[in-house]
């Protein structure tokens, strides 16, 4: 699983937009190869988020990384496995790259069934192949998040198209009667003497349901975002404000 040397890149700017910096959590509890660690992190071009020696610190932090360098032997009861399945357990975004002094094709398969991105081991080769695999697994993050959000744009645009032809259909459907209805009882206000004294001023209240209803149709045929507002308790509906 181990990725070809390479040089530091450049976070992905895709439709304009800013690049963020990719935070990376550094769990390894061998003192001497943190400084290693931190330093391929900082020349790759990544933000440190914290280095910590144990599973428990490393799921406290899990959530604020991106990428996370996870040592497979750890300080305390929990393995480097067991923060990883508890990752993945978690549905965390961050990519994670396993870091041992083992390697073997075991260990990598069994990184792999765990929710590993990729998988270095700490020998000679660790200063040329880190940087590659942290580069790959970075661009990796970026793609799926972009994906993401378009999928998230596609929902919000189908959603829209939807809410417009039933906005159409409701303005065709309830105009007509409300109009109709509306000169019905215009046309009764217009001969007062044909109607009891108590029944006019019931005529100009429905008058003004009327009225209230047409200007709710104009708001839905006018609205031209997609907001919600709470209405009771945790109930959501469409936000007609700002039409």
């Amino acid at each position: 699983m181990t990725g070809a040397p390479g040089r530091a890149t450049q976070p992905l700017q895709l439709g304009g937009a800013p690049a963020v910096a990719t935070r990376v959590l550094i769990v390894e509890d061998d003192p001497a190869m943190v400084p290693l660690l931190e330093g391929i992190a900082a020349a790759s071009g990544l933000q440190h988020v914290a280095t910590v020696s144990s599973g428990e610190h490393a799921l406290g932090h899990a959530a604020r990384a991106d990428i996370i360098l996870l040592d497979h032997v750890l300080a305390g009861p929990l393995t480097g496995f067991d923060v990883l399945r508890e990752i993945r357990r978690r549905a965390l975004a961050a990519k994670v790259v396993m870091v041992t002094a083992q390697g073997s094709e075991q260990l990598a398969a069994e990184a792999a069934r765990a929710g590993a991105d990729d998988y270095v081991v700490k020998d000679a080769t660790l200063p040329h192949v880190l940087p590659g695999v942290l580069g790959r697994v970075r661009r990796l993050r970026e793609v799926e998040c972009a994906l993401d959000e378009a999928r998230g744009n596609v929902l919000r645009a189908e959603r829209r198209a939807a809410f417009a032809e039933l906005t159409v259909a409701l303005s065709h459907e309830l105009n007509n009667p409300l109009q109709a209805l509306r000169t019905e009882l215009e046309l009764l206000r217009l001969r007062p003497a044909e109607l009891p004294s108590e029944a006019r001023g019931r005529v100009d209240a429905a008058l003004a349901q009327v009225d209230r209803l047409a200007d709710v149709v104009r708001r839905v045929a006018a609205l031209d975002r997609d907001a919600a507002t709470t209405y009771v308790g945790d109930t959501r509906m469409t936000d007609l404000s700002g039409s």
